[in-house]
């Protein structure tokens, strides 16, 4: 009874939060800004570096155009 309890006080306070639906709305507004990207600008087969996805994809949506674009009115920032 008592190491259930300990155990599943732990698993609470190590397990990652849940996004908030901002996050989850943001996340999926990403994801459908990059396969219309992909869409229109990638092609299969052929090599490339992450990076060199991410640059093109940074200069397709201007809003995303640097990684640290809190400051600007309509920019939001991304991890690399």
């Amino acid at each position: 009874g008592v190491c259930a309890c300990i155990g599943g006080g732990l698993l609470e306070v190590i397990r990652p939060p849940l996004p908030t639906r901002e996050e989850r709305d943001r996340g999926a507004m990403l994801t459908d800004e990059f396969l219309a990207f992909a869409a229109d600008r990638l092609a299969r087969g052929g090599r490339c570096h992450e990076r060199d996805i991410v640059a093109a994809f940074r200069r397709y949506y201007p809003r995303y155009r640097y990684a640290d674009m809190e400051r600007s009115v309509d920019g939001q920032s991304l991890p690399d």
